[in-house]
């Protein structure tokens, strides 16, 4: 009698165990299904503000993301919300790359000598953003949604560049003398750094500064419009 209330007992055991593992098996599915669907419906409520809200890019772009064999409407596509989107994001984050191949040319001293100023961007809300290239051929390249206007970010050896509203700033590792840097202001970019991405943009030094061992150049590029993707 013992025996068969203890075989039974066990029986129950193991028919509720089977259960909640069943049981468990159905709720980590369902939870996934409604992940995945969360997921999808914030990606469509995304892409639907970006058509309301995004109407240009900093022109230099589309040649910065070619550099990766991509284009504005593949590198949209992959544009992800920020973690915090709608709510408040946080702001682009930058990097430090050491390394300094010789981009700038020698450039002779003007008699003029324009007040550097200083380079850095607003604040400027980070929508979204994609990483598009990371390695090759050396560049790294990431495109984001700052407020209303499509960037770039390109990293590589010695050299960030990136873009903000129609204005760009190149970032280059190490100091140079005073004089060096107050003649570049007015000058075209094409004639202190020697980069294919920057020779036929007609691009005129606006601003240099010295910042924490780097030495920024500000420049404008313009901004032109875009066109989303996908339907309003």
């Amino acid at each position: 009698m013992i025996a068969d209330m203890s075989m039974a007992e066990l029986t129950i055991a193991d028919e509720r165990t089977l259960a909640r593992d069943a049981a468990g098996a159905r709720a980590r599915k369902e939870g996934l299904m409604l992940d995945r669907l969360v997921e999808t419906m914030r990606l469509a409520s995304f892409r639907s503000y970006l058509v309301a809200t995004v109407h240009s890019m900093s022109a230099i772009v589309p040649d910065v993301l070619a550099m990766a064999g991509s284009d504005v409407g593949s590198a949209l596509q992959r544009i992800r919300p920020g973690h915090r989107w709608p709510g408040s994001t946080m702001v682009r984050k930058v990097r430090r790359r050491p390394q300094s191949p010789p981009l700038f040319r020698r450039v002779a001293p003007s008699p003029s000598f324009a007040n550097p100023g200083t380079s850095t961007y607003p604040l400027t809300p980070l929508v979204g953003d994609a990483i598009i290239s990371e390695g090759a051929p050396g560049e790294w390249i990431e495109a984001s949604i700052l407020g209303d206007c499509l960037e770039i970010v390109l990293r590589s050896d010695g050299y960030e560049l990136s873009t903000h509203g129609g204005t760009a700033q190149l970032k280059l590792a190490g100091s140079l003398p005073a004089t060096v840097t107050a003649a570049c202001v007015g000058r075209p970019l094409a004639a202190v750094v020697d980069h294919p991405l920057l020779r036929a943009g007609g691009f005129v030094i606006e601003r240099v500064a010295q910042v924490a061992g780097s030495t920024r150049l500000s420049f404008r590029v313009g901004r032109v419009d875009i066109e989303m993707p996908w339907r309003p």
